[in-house]
Protein backbone atom coordinates (compact mmCIF):
# COMPACT_ATOMS: atom_id res chain seq x y z
CA UNK A 1 0.00 0.00 0.00
CA UNK A 2 0.95 3.60 -0.52
CA UNK A 3 2.39 5.45 2.51
CA UNK A 4 -0.78 7.45 3.26
CA UNK A 5 -2.78 4.25 3.46
CA UNK A 6 -0.64 3.02 6.34
CA UNK A 7 -1.04 6.27 8.31
CA UNK A 8 -4.81 6.06 8.09
CA UNK A 9 -4.64 2.34 8.76
CA UNK A 10 -2.67 2.99 11.96
CA UNK A 11 -5.18 5.62 13.01
CA UNK A 12 -8.05 3.24 12.28
CA UNK A 13 -6.46 0.51 14.41
CA UNK A 14 -5.85 2.95 17.27
CA UNK A 15 -9.43 4.22 17.15
CA UNK A 16 -10.77 0.67 16.89
CA UNK A 17 -8.95 -0.37 20.07
CA UNK A 18 -10.16 2.76 21.87
CA UNK A 19 -13.69 2.09 20.66
CA UNK A 20 -13.58 -1.55 21.84
CA UNK A 21 -12.21 -0.48 25.23
CA UNK A 22 -14.92 2.13 25.59
CA UNK A 23 -17.57 -0.42 24.55
CA UNK A 24 -16.38 -2.80 27.27
CA UNK A 25 -16.54 -0.04 29.87
CA UNK A 26 -20.07 0.80 28.72
CA UNK A 27 -21.17 -2.82 29.07
CA UNK A 28 -19.80 -2.96 32.62
CA UNK A 29 -21.79 0.07 33.72
CA UNK A 30 -25.34 -0.36 34.92
CA UNK A 31 -25.91 3.34 34.23
CA UNK A 32 -23.25 4.85 31.95
CA UNK A 33 -22.22 8.43 32.59
CA UNK A 34 -23.01 11.02 29.92
CA UNK A 35 -19.24 11.52 29.56
CA UNK A 36 -18.67 7.83 28.79
CA UNK A 37 -21.56 7.84 26.31
CA UNK A 38 -20.05 10.90 24.58
CA UNK A 39 -16.62 9.24 24.50
CA UNK A 40 -18.19 6.15 22.89
CA UNK A 41 -19.98 8.25 20.24
CA UNK A 42 -16.80 10.22 19.57
CA UNK A 43 -14.69 7.09 18.97
CA UNK A 44 -17.44 5.56 16.85
CA UNK A 45 -17.76 8.67 14.65
CA UNK A 46 -13.99 9.12 14.29
CA UNK A 47 -13.53 5.43 13.46
CA UNK A 48 -16.30 5.56 10.87
CA UNK A 49 -14.75 8.67 9.28
CA UNK A 50 -11.33 7.02 8.99
CA UNK A 51 -12.87 3.86 7.55
CA UNK A 52 -14.70 5.93 4.93
CA UNK A 53 -11.45 7.71 4.10
CA UNK A 54 -9.69 4.34 3.69
CA UNK A 55 -12.50 3.07 1.46
CA UNK A 56 -12.24 6.18 -0.74
CA UNK A 57 -8.48 5.80 -1.00
CA UNK A 58 -8.87 2.11 -1.85
CA UNK A 59 -11.33 3.02 -4.60
CA UNK A 60 -8.95 5.67 -5.94
CA UNK A 61 -6.14 3.11 -5.99
CA UNK A 62 -8.27 0.54 -7.79
CA UNK A 63 -9.52 3.06 -10.36
CA UNK A 64 -6.11 4.68 -10.95
CA UNK A 65 -3.38 2.02 -10.91
CA UNK A 66 -1.12 4.26 -13.02
CA UNK A 67 -1.22 6.93 -10.29
CA UNK A 68 -0.40 4.34 -7.64
CA UNK A 69 2.54 3.12 -9.73
CA UNK A 70 3.72 6.71 -10.21
CA UNK A 71 3.39 7.38 -6.47
CA UNK A 72 5.42 4.27 -5.68
CA UNK A 73 8.12 5.30 -8.18
CA UNK A 74 8.32 8.75 -6.57
CA UNK A 75 8.56 7.22 -3.12
CA UNK A 76 11.35 4.90 -4.27
CA UNK A 77 13.25 7.84 -5.80
CA UNK A 78 12.74 9.84 -2.61
CA UNK A 79 14.04 6.92 -0.55
CA UNK A 80 17.15 6.67 -2.75
CA UNK A 81 17.77 10.43 -2.44
CA UNK A 82 17.33 10.22 1.31
CA UNK A 83 19.82 7.32 1.52
CA UNK A 84 22.34 9.32 -0.53
CA UNK A 85 21.84 12.34 1.72
CA UNK A 86 22.31 10.22 4.85
CA UNK A 87 25.53 8.83 3.37
CA UNK A 88 26.77 12.33 2.58
CA UNK A 89 25.99 13.50 6.11
CA UNK A 90 27.88 10.52 7.54
CA UNK A 91 30.91 11.15 5.31
CA UNK A 92 30.88 14.86 6.22
CA UNK A 93 30.88 14.00 9.92
CA UNK A 94 33.81 11.62 9.42
CA UNK A 95 35.70 14.30 7.48
CA UNK A 96 35.08 16.83 10.26
CA UNK A 97 36.40 14.33 12.81
CA UNK A 98 39.57 13.89 10.76
CA UNK A 99 39.99 17.65 10.35
CA UNK A 100 39.46 18.23 14.08
CA UNK A 101 41.90 15.44 14.97
CA UNK A 102 44.64 16.70 12.65
CA UNK A 103 44.05 20.43 13.20
CA UNK A 104 42.74 20.88 16.74
CA UNK A 105 41.36 24.31 17.44
CA UNK A 106 43.44 26.41 19.77
CA UNK A 107 41.96 26.92 23.20
CA UNK A 108 41.25 30.54 24.01
CA UNK A 109 43.33 31.88 26.88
Amino acid sequence: PVWWMSWDGDEAMFLYHQYVDCSKRLMLCSTPSPQLAEEYKDYYNRLEAVIQKLEIKQTVQEENPELVAQQQELEAALYEKNQALQSLIHKTRLLLQVINATHPTEEKK
